[in-house]
């Protein structure tokens, strides 16, 4: 589906499970206690459709990294940390941020859509840093915070990541 801006975005965000791609089944029930309520009067799904099961069809890494930004900015408020929680078990550190990387390769300076673009890819790396700091402290060279500090500055200089990059080392040095 195309969103205000043209560009491509997912529809049905509470339906989206990262646990199909690892072909895991996860029930209505199991989803509904993840999502919160939107009003008072709202009902929670009845107990008797915890049997019904939905599910996507499975994604490759890329789709998956590539939703990231989309999910950002669109407020998604599951998406971005069921991935941040489970990506792990298909995929390296290394893999997501050179797949997300190539693909916010180049921001127009002059674009809209680009500018948000960049804040919310900011944002995630922001949160992944916060989040789950030792993603990018495996590995003696430390290759991961290598390659984040080197695309930050470049394209989000004016990022908090750099800074985040810094307390993570010294936290690091510290332990």
């Amino acid at each position: 589906m195309r969103g205000e801006n043209g560009g491509d975005f997912y529809q049905g965000c509470f339906f989206w499970e990262l646990s199909s791609f690892l072909s895991i089944t996860v029930s209505t029930l199991e989803l509904c206690l993840l999502l919160p309520t939107q009003g008072t009067n709202e009902i929670a799904p009845k107990v008797e459709d915890a049997c019904s099961v939905r599910k996507l069809e499975p994604g490759t890494l890329e789709k998956l990294v590539n939703y990231l930004v989309p999910a950002q900015r669109c407020g998604d408020p599951f998406f971005v940390p069921a991935f941040l929680a489970t990506y792990r078990r298909f995929a390296t550190t290394g893999q997501v941020l050179d797949l997300l990387f190539h693909r916010y390769e180049f921001f127009h300076p002059n674009s809209e859509d680009d500018q948000q673009n960049k804040s919310a890819l900011s944002s995630f790396l922001e949160t992944w840093l916060r989040q789950y700091p030792g993603d990018f402290c495996q590995g003696p060279d430390l290759a991961c915070v290598k390659q984040l500090i080197t695309y930050a500055l470049i394209n989000l200089p004016n990022s908090e990541i750099i800074s985040e990059v810094c307390r993570l080392l010294t936290q690091r040095e510290t332990h």
